[in-house]
């Protein structure tokens, strides 16, 4: 009874609060597997609320450590996107403005030999 119940509550938060808070579990978008809510379920389905209580413990638990790595991605990403401007100003060029890119590179009188990859402006 209580097993049906409590299914029947995961349910409803899947099809009714889950599709409009705007993001996803963690641990789906790392592992690229079931989200939280849905591993909870299958538990609980298979082996009820109280003998599946440290599954569902490790369930939240592997989903906090997905969380944290996501994170750090994202700001590994944010660090790379925020340093570009003050790497490019520590070029050894008399460039004042200066943005990255593979294609073109500092050469020309008025940047006294830059030869580093960037736009000069």
């Amino acid at each position: 009874m209580l097993k049906s119940f409590l299914v029947l509550l995961i349910e409803i938060y899947q099809k009714y609060i889950s599709p409009y808070k705007g993001y996803r579990c963690a641990h789906g978008v790392f592992y690229k597997g079931d989200s939280c809510s849905c591993a909870v379920k299958k538990v609980i389905q298979r082996r009820g609320l109280i003998r599946g209580y440290s599954d569902i413990g490790n369930q939240f638990a592997r989903c906090s450590y997905a969380y944290e790595r996501l994170e750090e991605e994202k700001d590994k990403k944010r660090r790379k996107k925020d340093n570009w401007m003050a790497d490019c100003l520590e070029l050894p060029c008399s460039v004042i403005y200066c943005m990255p890119s593979p294609k073109k590179w500092c050469k020309g009188s008025d940047v006294d030999g830059c030869d580093l990859p960037c736009y000069c402006l």
